[in-house]
């Protein structure tokens, strides 16, 4: 992917997120996140449904186009063919969508 693909693909996730939240999407939709809501509460008691859903909201804030083109001018032009390494990421599991 390149990075005009992984910008756009950044998007429309904003954007699947946004309806699912303001539920305007489909209710299939709608009932599998209701789904992964409950199993996300079930499994960590910190979490709540407006915890989930806040987090969620915050998220789609930054996965505009305008945002990421913005935040994308920061890197130099051509960073996405630079040598490819392995990073490891450990993050906190007591905040959603972390």
């Amino acid at each position: 992917m390149n990075i005009n693909q992984r910008l756009k693909a950044f998007v429309e996730l904003g954007i699947k997120l946004k309806s699912i939240l303001n539920e305007t999407c489909d209710q299939e939709l709608t009932n599998d996140f209701n789904t992964v809501l409950e199993i996300s509460i079930a499994k960590n008691l910190w979490f709540t449904q407006d915890s989930i859903k806040q987090s969620l909201s915050a998220i789609t804030g930054w996965l505009s186009e305008e945002a990421l083109s913005t935040w994308l001018e920061s890197y130099p032009q051509g960073f996405e063919n630079q040598k490819k390494e392995t990073v490891a990421v450990i993050m906190a599991g007591n905040i959603p969508l972390v």
